[in-house]
């Protein structure tokens, strides 16, 4: 089970600053793979160009640097082609990492995540990995272009699991793939696991109701506090609050209800055994809740406004005797399809050679187009300082060419 020849990297979300969930995700994988597994392991630290906006957030640091190992900054693509001089085997996910719309800002661009820059002797695997939407709405979502990159990225991958039905749909109709559906590796830790992480912090939300909810508006705030009138308890807010991952499992396992539209909210309720309420945004995703209750066979519906829990029992009401024997069948299901991943050998296939020098052609092909925008845009920026330099005086014009020699100068010694 495992080889500790395998060094193995991992791509996806842990580097984001107020998201639990991506990091709690990452450590579980990490986890698995470094005490079951047995084999080294980093996660790649690849920060969004928006990074800069959540450094005010420092909660997540001490957790990352007590329980997360990973690699330096990743910032170009020579060093993500570097890391395969020193790994064999690179998987990617959990969570939306097969999210077009999610990922195209990110630095080096959302094919990272689909690892196109993994050697064709390298292992590639996908670990749970999320479109987070229908098929239907994945095909509003991106271009015939977009798709046809995606398609052949996928066939240049050795082993390929989602994390939710729809994204087995999504792979077989549209890029004629096979991929395993299997749960969220935040499962494949005992609960106690994050029981003893959880026991750092000295919160406790006994007798409140604690909410982990994404973007509220006005109308929100004053829905929740009529939630707190109905159930006669104060509300803790755990999002934009800068609380410490230790704080957020607490907070969650002694809260008397948790409401929440985080899918991995909804794990930890559920992981906790806790009564919840799932609101979900149809933007964000209700495949991912669907599928996670359908694989658990939890028969609750999500609501799609607070103001609903005003006017009804929305609570889930969920058998965790049965759910949690559901969980333990799915949680080894999705181990025994990462260790057959990483111990079965791999083939280069001619499809997959054809595939991936078709994904090297265009990376080639867009630097070029790079290149050329960048030398457009320096010579209409110095067709118009030229325009400019010729209307000064010529003592202006002589005084900056004696500055530009002495600049020059300087950068020769």
């Amino acid at each position: 089970m495992g080889n500790k020849e395998n060094k193995i990297l991992i791509f996806n979300c842990w580097w984001e600053r107020i998201n639990y969930g991506a990091v709690l995700t990452a450590y579980a994988l990490q986890a698995f793979i470094s005490e079951s597994l047995k084999c080294d392991n980093k996660l790649i630290y690849n920060p969004p160009q928006y990074n800069k906006y959540f450094k005010k957030f420092k909660a997540f640091d001490n957790f990352k640097n007590k329980y997360l190992n990973g690699t330096h900054e990743i910032t170009t693509l020579k060093q993500l082609f570097d890391l395969n001089n020193a790994y064999n085997i690179f998987i990617t996910g959990s969570d939306q990492v097969f999210r077009y719309p999610f990922l195209k800002n990110i630095i080096n661009g959302y094919e990272q995540y689909f690892l196109d820059f993994a050697s064709i002797h390298s292992k590639k695997i996908s670990i749970a990995a999320s479109f987070g939407i229908k098929k239907s709405e994945f095909l509003r979502e991106t271009t015939p272009l977009i798709r046809e990159k995606i398609r052949r990225s996928l066939k240049t991958f050795d082993f390929i699991s989602v994390r939710e039905k729809d994204g087995v749909e999504i792979c077989k109709d549209l890029f004629n793939v096979n991929a395993q559906w299997i749960i969220d590796p935040v499962f494949w830790l005992n609960p106690e696991r994050y029981n003893t992480i959880s026991q750092d912090s000295d919160l406790d939300c006994t007798d409140k109701i604690v909410s982990y909810f994404f973007h509220k508006t006005k109308r929100d705030k004053d829905v929740f506090k009529d939630i707190g009138k109905k159930f006669g308890a104060k509300i803790v807010e755990l999002y934009m609050s800068d609380r410490s991952i230790e704080d957020w499992l607490k907070a969650i396992k002694t809260s008397k209800l948790f409401i929440t539209n985080s899918f991995h909210g909804v794990c930890f309720a559920i992981l906790f055994n806790k009564p919840f309420i799932c609101v979900v945004n149809s933007k964000s995703g209700i495949s991912r809740y669907e599928s996670l209750f359908e694989m658990l066979d939890i028969k609750n519906q999500c609501i799609y406004s607070l103001s609903e829990i005003l006017e009804k029992d929305c609570i889930f009401k969920v058998n965790y005797n049965e759910v949690n024997k559901n969980i333990n069948t799915e949680v080894k299901k999705g181990q025994n399809f990462l260790i057959e991943a990483i111990d079965s050998k791999i083939e280069c296939s001619e499809q997959k050679i054809d595939n991936k020098i078709k994904i090297l052609e265009n990376q080639i092909c867009e630097l070029e187009d790079k290149l050329t925008l960048k030398k457009l845009f320096i010579k209409t920026l110095w067709e118009i300082w030229v325009n400019i330099f010729h209307c000064f005086p010529s003592i202006i014009q002589d005084i900056i060419r004696n500055i530009r020699r002495n600049v020059v100068k300087n950068r020769k010694k």
